[in-house]
């Protein structure tokens, strides 16, 4: 009737030795028939043998068996590879499957977040290279500039912060990367450096410097602890309180960016004579990537269930380096789970994350990247949680974002050695 097959390799591509073996070939037939199959109304059933392998469309249950318990991969017995392919085929149908369109393409020097050492050394991204390519073609590009008068009235601003920076480093011995020139270059050149636009040759050189300076200042990121890790859009005080003043823990508990934060967050009153201040790296004026890369290196360091706090789809796709690294890149995400507070947002956040998990899927490589992307959920917030944040932002929102933040920059100058 048309439902089963038997397929195997072509005598001239398998071979003892070869990586293309009759699991691989299973693992491939689950990946790309189980959706489909799953679009008819119909399961799986799969048979592994010696030369070829069995599958066909089952109207019932997914069901897996072998010839060989000498075919079963080492370290499953025939029970738990059957529920290893079934789960695999529920990741399928989500494309979290990482099999990227171009192989080559996908695997040359790709962008992988790394935990913070001594020895890390940025390495620009290809798709910097290509937005710079784009650049080159487009007349209406963004011209960065760091000579205009917003740069040259705050440069007094920008250095007291990384004087007061590399003081408080230098005095509590927190330089662990050599030479120390290194790292207060890469403070300088991510703090004291000052340019329009969020791209072009300035911005990439924040990039540089910012990411080597988070990943050379190894102050604890604190979420070293199963199921702890939280994230929030920044300047959304319902999102904070629902993901900080819980049990769990969020970035902005880190003392890295007790530390660093508070500068990238500075304001300044131009004109002392007048009540008017501005921000000191305004996203128009002279935007940094330091939060950004905060967000991306805390997801690196998440270990199991790892929960986002969003109110839409805006602030999901705001979250999108940190979604990545969670999803994608940390081998220790179990599951990633996605708070939506306004409930009709549900759908297009549902939207957003698909369109995400399809885009790294498809453009990962595997040799870098997990097999599968953590499975995840999009959910409403725990009415239990949503009422204990609700009595917190009652006693006045935005003094308790203040003095949560103040209160951990204190905690950590206290304990620093």
């Amino acid at each position: 009737m048309g439902q089963a097959l038997e397929l195997r390799y072509a005598s001239t591509v398998q071979n003892s030795t070869s990586v293309y073996n009759n699991v691989r070939l299973l693992k491939k037939i689950v990946d790309v028939c189980g959706p489909v199959f799953h679009n008819y109304g119909f399961n799986m059933n799969l048979g592994l043998y010696p030369k070829s392998v069995y599958v066909s469309m089952d109207e019932d249950q997914f069901l897996f068996w072998s010839s060989s318990e000498s075919l079963i991969p080492q370290g499953f017995t025939e029970q738990e590879f059957d529920l290893y392919l079934e789960a695999r085929r529920e990741a399928a149908l989500q494309s979290r499957i990482v099999d990227p369109d171009d192989l080559k393409e996908a695997c040359f020097e790709p962008a992988v977040p790394q935990r913070q050492h001594i020895r890390y050394k940025y390495k620009e991204p290809k798709a910097i290279l290509r937005k710079r390519r784009r650049r080159r073609q487009t007349a209406d590009a963004c011209v960065p500039s760091d000579s205009t008068d917003f740069c040259t009235s705050t440069l007094k601003h920008r250095q007291a912060v990384v004087d007061e920076l590399w003081t408080l480093m230098s005095k509590n011995k927190h330089i662990y990367h050599e030479p120390e020139s290194e790292v207060e270059d890469a403070l300088k050149g991510c703090l004291l450096a000052c340019g329009t636009c969020l791209e072009g040759a300035i911005y990439e050189k924040k990039l540089e410097h910012c990411s080597n300076l988070i990943h050379w200042m190894p102050f604890d990121l604190m979420n070293d602890q199963k199921d702890m890790t939280n994230f929030f859009a920044r300047d959304n005080l319902d999102t904070f309180a629902l993901a900080c003043e819980g049990s769990g823990h969020c970035l902005l508990r880190a003392p890295i960016f007790s530390i660093l934060a508070p500068s990238v967050k500075l304001r300044y009153r131009p004109d002392p004579a007048r009540s008017v201040i501005e921000d000191l790296y305004s996203s128009e004026e002279n935007p940094s990537p330091m939060l950004s890369l905060l967000e991306e290196l805390y997801a690196i360091h998440a270990i199991g269930v790892t929960k986002f706090w969003v109110k839409d789809e805006k602030e999901i796709s705001s979250m999108k380096l940190a979604l990545q690294a969670a999803l994608m890149y940390n081998p220790d995400v179990t599951e990633v789970h996605i708070y939506v507070t306004q409930s009709n947002s549900k759908s297009p956040v549902q939207g957003e994350v698909e369109k995400f998990v399809k885009e790294f899927a498809q453009g990962g490589c595997p040799t870098y990247t997990r097999e599968i992307l953590s499975p995840f959920r999009i959910m409403d917030p725990p009415h239990s949680v949503r009422k204990r944040s609700a009595l917190l932002l009652g006693k006045g929102s935005e003094e308790m974002m203040r003095k949560s933040l103040s209160r951990e920059i204190d905690e950590f100058s206290r304990e620093a050695p």
